[in-house]
């Protein structure tokens, strides 16, 4: 049966643990991430670029130092950068198209930041590189037109010759030409579907940019509880060893 004695000691120990978890839950360093899931675009039923390219992309000095420049924060070169401060997680997803970026940081703002350049550079840099793709495809599709407009006269003026020449050797030639027409105009439909936007899709924001805290131990009750329970087992050890030394003495 419990003594008065033993019950205060319960109750102060349980006490002063409440009290010093909740304060090492607010004391405890935080760090904040910031987080992104990116789709890779795609042109001509093809990304952009490759996932794997991109994870080289992200990580590449040149890319952070745009980041940088972005963000207007020099630090940040180094807080991404792999090899010094590791600050930048990417995972990739199986079987998708997808790419999960994470970035950790001492302040909300670093992180948020950070964040938003990485994914505004991404994006601006694959943009740069769709519409590359479209410029040349539209540059192809006016020489495909051009060549098409010289094969269809050559082969109405070869029908115009076969009506009062060699009508075997006029079939033939316009037989071959019209083997390349229609292999150039095959091209010219698959260029313009290319170009359709079912084909054409910028890289893009799965869901919008968040920051969030990250503590080694995320629940305030949950610490406060530890605490108590830390408390209440010094408490018991320190009444056995207080009884076990009475005892001896």
């Amino acid at each position: 049966m419990f003594t008065i004695n033993k019950l205060a000691w319960y109750l102060i120990g349980g006490a002063l643990g409440l009290v010093l978890g909740v304060g090492f839950y607010f004391a405890q360093p935080v760090r904040w991430k910031g987080h992104a899931i990116v789709r890779i675009g795609q042109y001509s039923q093809t990304q952009i670029e490759p996932p794997s390219t991109v994870v080289e992309r992200l990580r590449s000095l040149p890319f952070l130092k745009r980041v940088a420049e972005r963000a207007k924060n020099s630090e940040l070169i180094k807080l991404l950068n792999e090899d010094e401060g590791g600050g930048m997680v990417i995972r990739t997803t199986k079987n998708s198209d997808a790419l999960e970026i994470a970035v950790f940081a001492d302040s909300e703002e670093i992180a948020r930041s950070a964040i938003d350049a990485i994914v505004s550079e991404l994006i601006s840099k694959h943009q740069a590189i769709l519409n590359s793709y479209q410029v040349d495809t539209q540059r192809e599709l006016v020489q495909l037109g051009l060549e098409i407009g010289v094969l269809s006269k050559r082969i109405e003026t070869a029908s115009e010759k076969s009506s009062g020449g060699d009508k075997a050797v006029a079939g033939f030639f316009i037989l071959a030409i019209q083997h390349v027409l229609e292999l150039k105009i095959n091209r010219t439909w698959q260029l313009r579907e290319s170009l359709s936007s079912a084909n054409a899709r910028p890289t893009s924001l799965v869901e919008s940019a968040a920051v969030s805290e990250k503590r080694a131990f995320t629940s305030l009750w949950r610490t406060a509880l530890l605490g108590m329970v830390l408390g209440l087992v010094v408490s018991f050890a320190w009444l056995r060893f207080v009884k076990y030394g009475t005892k001896n003495s």
